[in-house]
């Protein structure tokens, strides 16, 4: 099964996906945003399979999310996450 397939077979409407050690135990895990506003951890177990659980409610004052990214932004050595939507302009002040 591949991480794409992982990543929506839990959260259907699955636009970005990151891979790190999200919780420091040498495994590969990943954090996935979709349409709902919500930000899914699924856990590395080391055997191929992901602990999945909703790592966050809403991150966003809007209901879709098509960006997430991660890096240890406060420098204290865990990775951190940042999630939000973009909305393009239009060229007339409306997205």
């Amino acid at each position: 099964m591949s991480l794409a397939n992982t990543a929506s077979s839990f959260i259907p409407e699955a636009v970005g996906t990151v891979i790190g050690d999200f919780n420091n135990d040498g495994k590969l895990d990943f954090l996935t945003s979709g349409g709902t506003g919500q930000v899914y951890v699924g856990l590395g177990t080391g055997d191929g399979t992901f602990q999945t659980k909703q790592l966050s409610n809403t991150y966003c004052s809007f209901n879709s999310s098509n960006l997430i990214v991660t890096g240890d932004f406060n420098a204290d050595g865990n990775e951190d996450v940042a999630a939000c939507s973009v909305f393009l302009g239009n060229g007339d002040g409306t997205v």
